[in-house]
């Protein structure tokens, strides 16, 4: 019986991962707007490689989310069949979502910073 509890919470933690990285998603979206707000109203080369470094992050960025969207639905699946690497797995995959989450807030940070300094 203490399986299954543990596997329950495994599940619910799982589907609220998928919730947090489709919120990231949106935010992504709306920086990668931003920027293109900006390109749209200077052609200044100074800006240019900075415009360029954001473009780039976001690809990064989104690989990666993408790639985390994977590795919890490969972990619903060992949830889903009840096998005890699971537990394992759910802990690294808990790790690599704190640290994108934080990634992601800096990188909010500096184009936030980018962005007043453009304007």
């Amino acid at each position: 019986m203490e399986t299954v509890t543990q596997m329950d919470v495994l599940h619910s933690e799982n589907m609220e991962w998928l919730k947090k990285l489709a919120s990231y998603s949106k935010e992504i979206k709306t920086m990668q707007e931003s920027i293109e707000r900006v390109v749209s109203n200077y052609a200044f080369r100074t800006v240019l490689p900075q415009i360029e470094h954001f473009q780039n992050q976001f690809v990064i960025q989104n690989h990666r989310l993408n790639s985390l969207k994977h590795t919890i639905k490969y972990n619903e699946k060992l949830v889903s069949a009840n096998f005890i690497s699971a537990d394992m797995d759910h802990a690294n995959t808990k790790e690599q979502i704190v640290t994108f989450g934080k990634i992601l807030n800096d990188l909010k940070k500096e184009l936030t910073r980018f962005l007043q300094q453009a304007m």
